[in-house]
């Protein structure tokens, strides 16, 4: 009886253990896009804003125009991207 007890007292010292040990895998974040106008004519340009209080990559994509980078790296800041209008 006792040696049951502590090979399950064992086991559940183990996975409590090995829970508090797992790294975090995965953090909330937020961000924020601005844009300095609403629509857009063949040939005008916009500028879009992004901010965020954390760290990491914005992939941006456009259709109907063409934007001055595609990616945006960003750590506790903002970064812009313009964007022209072909059609």
């Amino acid at each position: 009886m006792k040696k049951i007890f502590l090979n399950k007292a064992i086991i559940a010292m183990f996975f409590a253990i090995a829970i508090i040990l797992i790294p975090k895998l995965v953090e909330a974040n937020s961000f924020s896009v601005s844009a300095s106008k609403s629509s857009l004519n063949a040939g005008e340009t916009a500028t879009i804003t992004v901010s965020t209080p954390c760290t990491g990559r914005f992939n941006i994509s456009c259709t109907n125009g063409n934007l001055s980078t595609d990616k945006l790296w960003l750590e506790n800041s903002s970064g812009t991207v313009n964007v022209t209008a072909t059609r």
